[in-house]
């Protein structure tokens, strides 16, 4: 999954997050966005966090069939990646967070 938070010129929030996945028949990749949403209150780590598991919960996604969560490496998105693999390791999985 990827996922990013940022705020527009116009002070609106928002937030995306997309899943990737290779078709274990055909080999294609695909990518599907979860949702781009507007997001309200703080920009912190744990928002960004709870916005892209109510997606995930939303799409019957767990941390247990997710390999990566790919962020940025702005500080807040540092923060919410170090979030998803210890929600992972909560929920028995094994996803790793990826900065680009």
């Amino acid at each position: 999954m990827t996922t990013d938070a940022w705020t527009s010129i116009a002070k609106v929030g928002y937030v995306m997050c997309t899943v990737h996945f290779i078709d274990q028949v055909t080999w294609m990749l695909h990518s599907i966005v979860l949702g781009l949403y507007e997001k309200t209150g703080h920009s912190r780590a744990q928002d960004c966090v709870q916005y892209a598991e109510k997606q995930m919960n939303n799409y019957q996604l767990t941390y247990g069939k997710m390999t990566a969560v790919v962020t940025d490496t702005e500080a807040t998105m540092v923060a919410a990646g170090r979030l998803f693999v210890e929600g992972s390791h909560q929920a028995n999985g094994d996803t790793r967070w990826h900065g680009c």
